[in-house]
């Protein structure tokens, strides 16, 4: 029994490893602080395409994946929202008011259930 219970652990702690969507360059989104770049605004698409799989992610997977977050928010009843800028976000040499961005809500547990893609008022 004791050696089954050591197989589990160890095998918890390798799928612990870094996050990652298969063909998705998160480097790129990473690199790409505040959005200064417009680079997470090439990969957004994608990244949207892929909501299904994000869904249900811990926040430590999700900071993990696409890095620290911009800006992050804790409500009411411990739930929390990561923000990424996706273009010229504050800080950014040429920021705008009401940059295109993303939220990441997480329920009480952690966990993402809410995906939001901002695009940029036209």
């Amino acid at each position: 029994m004791r050696y089954s219970n050591w197989i589990l652990l160890f095998l918890a702690f390798a799928c612990a490893g870094e996050a990652r969507l298969k063909g998705f360059d998160n480097q790129g989104w990473q690199d790409d602080r505040m959005g200064c770049q417009s680079k997470r605004l090439t990969l957004i698409d994608d990244l949207m395409a892929r909501k299904s799989e994000i869904t249900g992610l811990g926040q430590e997977e999700i900071s993990k994946l696409l890095g620290k977050p911009d800006q992050h928010e804790l409500s009411s009843r411990n739930k929390k929202s990561f923000t990424y800028f996706l273009a010229q976000g504050p800080g950014c040499p040429n920021a705008v008011d009401n940059p295109p961005k993303l939220i990441i809500r997480f329920d009480g547990l952690g966990r993402s259930k809410d995906i939001i893609y901002y695009k940029l008022a036209e």
